[in-house]
């Protein structure tokens, strides 16, 4: 599987772009970034958006790749979630007030985006990937991914505060080829963690210790630029060789 970090922030200052990820070229990960980071012809290629919530930081991505490919497209842009990411951007963001429907436009017989909702907590094929949501601790509803492609297993938690159920369908995985998790906040501030549902860097250990693939590498994603010496400081001090760093930019293979 291959997996390219359109951007791994939890926020957007010069050098930091907010959560995105390219899967095979053809799918995206969450959209806080999409359009600041790819190519025309990169992004004419994506055939699919999965997005685990609402937040801005994470759907952002959308407006703009729509507004880029609309008509140069041959089909519609899917925009895959659950029911209430898909009702939540229909409502909220492609609503002709925050940004216009793109749904419709440039005709509603030809769209650029069109809506695939999939169901939670089961298995749906999206561009030839397998990919199961499961809801995480968030303060909308939030979900990670288990994704696969036939080779490898990637976990991804999504925005997540301590949580439960995704740990539990990992775990029932037979191998699992990395583990993409949040961490926000420093560990001073892990009442704000708890408060807005993400992690700490002590947080995310206990989370770690819920994990029974202990071979697995973890990919930490989602630190907010203005904690950044904090979080690395207080990451590395965890003294755990499976947890690395994402970087912007960056093309790994999972």
């Amino acid at each position: 599987m291959k997996l390219k970090v359109l951007g791994c922030y939890g926020t957007e200052l010069l050098s930091c772009k907010m959560t995105g990820f390219l899967i095979n070229d053809r799918v995206v990960l969450d959209a806080g970034t999409i359009e600041a980071s790819l190519t025309m012809a990169e992004q004419i290629n994506i055939t699919s958006v999965l997005l685990s919530h609402t937040h801005l930081d994470h759907t952002k991505g959308v407006v703009f790749l729509a507004d880029n490919v609309c008509n140069l497209i041959q089909r519609p842009v899917d925009i895959v979630g659950t029911n209430d990411l898909i009702r939540g951007i229909r409502d909220s963001l492609l609503n002709n007030v925050t940004w216009p429907d793109f749904t419709v436009i440039p005709t509603p017989e030809s769209p650029t985006l069109r809506y695939r909702e999939i169901p939670e907590d089961a298995v749906s094929d999206v561009d030839g990937l397998q990919v199961r949501p499961v809801r995480v601790n968030h303060p909308v509803p939030t979900m990670g991914f288990i994704i696969r492609d036939g080779r490898s297993a990637l976990v991804y938690s999504g925005d997540t505060g301590p949580t439960e159920e995704i740990w539990k369908r990992v775990n029932d995985e037979p191998s699992v080829s990395a583990i993409m998790i949040e961490a926000s906040f420093p560990n001073r501030l892990e009442s704000l963690a708890h408060l807005s549902g993400h992690l700490t860097p002590r947080l995310l250990a206990l989370e770690l210790e819920k994990v029974r693939h202990t071979d697995a590498p973890v990919y930490v994603y989602h630190l907010k630029p203005r904690y950044l010496d904090e979080l690395t400081a207080e990451l590395r001090a965890l003294n755990n060789p499976r947890i690395r760093f994402m970087e912007d930019g960056r093309a790994y293979e999972i």
